[in-house]
């Protein structure tokens, strides 16, 4: 019995630890996020049924880049700028570029991980698998009835960048079960950028109070938010 109380408080302090070291490496993650001067990464997103398939259901590509305050961020077919003066949106589908002033500063980490701390229940397991693949890996379970049923995470032991993250949907709550493999890669704080990177000039030009698309963009509409009267 003794040894049976033993294996009890053990595998309770190993969750408790785990958790612990968990919140302590989320934290390390985000202050890397927020340290970063300069940053570039490629996240490749692919979603899958279930873990026996070999080829996604679907699959995104995206680029985020900081330069100071400065962001440009891709997805597919949709870009958007953040500068000191504008904040830019196209989409490529719908041949149109959004254009407003810049109200408030983006926060890099947002863009590039949820809030992970709404991941965290009292009845969250979280486990410590190791180092995988290189990389200091963390599973979390979530309490039956979640949308979300296990993530997985995966960061880097130098950097405390994310460099995985999978999660599974939960069958019984979303009908089906899908697996979102999301994977960063080329991520470093040192990127060399061009001059026009952050640029509102690669998007339009302004003449005369009027907005002109440039050459990459003629045939897009551009809508320019300041022209409505928007009241909360």
């Amino acid at each position: 019995m003794k040894y049976m109380f033993a294996i009890v408080l053990f595998v309770i302090s190993t969750l408790v630890a785990s958790a612990q070291n968990f919140k302590e490496d989320i934290k390390k993650m985000y202050g890397a996020y927020q340290n970063a001067e300069s940053f570039y990464t490629e996240i490749k997103v692919e979603a899958f049924h279930n873990s026996l398939d070999e080829r996604p259901k679907f699959s995104k590509k995206a680029i985020v880049q900081k330069q100071g305050k400065k962001y440009l961020y891709k997805l597919d077919d949709m870009t958007t700028l953040i500068n000191s003066k504008y904040q830019v949106a196209t989409i490529g589908a719908k041949k149109m570029m959004i254009v407003q002033d810049v109200e408030e500063e983006p926060v890099l980490e947002n863009m590039l991980v949820q809030n992970l701390d709404s991941l965290l229940d009292k009845n969250t397991k979280i486990t410590y698998k190791g180092i995988v693949d290189g990389q200091k890996c963390y599973q979390i379970l979530q309490p039956e009835g979640s949308m979300i049923s296990k993530v997985e995470l995966y960061l880097a032991p130098s950097t405390y960048f994310l460099t995985k993250m999978i999660y599974w949907t939960d069958s019984k709550v979303l009908n089906q079960q899908g697996i979102v493999v999301s994977t960063f890669k080329g991520t470093t704080t040192k990127p060399v950028f061009n001059e026009d990177t952050f640029s509102e000039r690669q998007f339009f030009s302004k003449k005369q109070g009027k907005y002109i698309p440039a050459v990459a963009y003629k045939n897009f509409e551009i809508i320019n938010t300041s022209d409505y009267d928007i009241q909360e």
